[in-house]
């Protein structure tokens, strides 16, 4: 099955830091082409709830890198005071503050992961459990290369429908932020230009109302331009015409003569 369609495989590249290629031991805790930016581990190792590892061999809990190459996505741990080490062991710490973990640094240089005597370094706090949690919650167990399929806890396989909608999309929260500014700012301008063009045609809308009131008023009369010359004209010429017939007609009956010998 491609690794594009399948949910269930480690996929992609891990890096520790922007532009910090991780070594190939590590791997992503998903498939990074189908579901986004992905958390890394130590391959055969757990990878755990908040972005973080931990290492069945020498029991520690640790954190990675990230299928990010800018290192801003959401799936990338925080990685403060420790830019250049390929994993960081974190320890709890107690009290009011058992939900917080800290880094610690014994081993810098090394890629496989190594027994750490790590305590609660308030100085150094990574990570704070949501809810007041004590501890992480299990994901999965990797395989020991990527392109294998990762052995998901029951309760955190990836559905079809989360891998699909790619969530992240390696997206930092500050870039989400600037996106939704920028669309919110294009609505609003949709909008101030469709109530320009409201007022607008009201405004036309009005004029044209005032015309045709002004024309259908009985206090409107044409001036002697809209009736037009030609019109009293024809009334004229019409008028005469008649009466130059009449006279004609009456002139020759008149005027007749009878001959004179019907008159004997």
């Amino acid at each position: 099955m491609s690794n594009n369609t399948n949910s269930l495989l480690s996929v992609g590249t891990c890096y520790f830091g922007a532009g910090q290629l991780a070594d190939s031991h590590f791997i992503p805790c998903g498939n990074a082409d189908l579901g986004g930016p992905q958390a890394c581990c130590y391959e055969n190792d757990y990878c755990l709830s908040s972005n973080t590892c931990w290492d069945p061999d020498t029991v520690v809990t640790y954190i990675a890198g990230c299928t990010d190459p800018l290192f801003r996505s959401d799936k990338c741990p925080q990685r403060i005071n420790y830019p250049d080490q390929q994993w960081v062991a974190i320890a709890r710490c107690e009290g009011d503050d058992i939900d917080i973990w800290t880094g610690c640094a014994q081993h810098p240089d090394e890629i496989e992961i190594e027994k750490e005597n790590c305590v609660c370094n308030m100085t150094n706090q990574l990570i704070q459990n949501p809810n007041g949690k004590d501890s992480f919650d299990e994901i999965g167990r990797l395989p020991n290369m990527t392109g294998q399929a990762i052995a998901y806890n029951p309760t955190a396989v990836p559905s079809a429908t989360t891998a699909a909608n790619r969530s992240d999309g390696g997206l930092s929260t500050g870039a989400k932020a600037g996106v939704g500014v920028g669309v919110a700012i294009a609505g609003l301008l949709l909008i101030a230009g469709a109530v320009v063009l409201f007022l607008r045609h009201r405004r036309n809308q009005r004029q044209t109302d005032r015309e045709k009131a002004e024309l259908d008023s009985p206090q409107y009369r044409p001036t002697q331009y809209e009736y037009g010359r030609n019109e009293k004209s024809e009334l004229v010429g019409d008028g005469y015409r008649g009466l130059s017939m009449g006279t004609a007609g009456q002139k020759s009956e008149l005027s007749s003569e009878r001959p004179v010998q019907e008159m004997g």
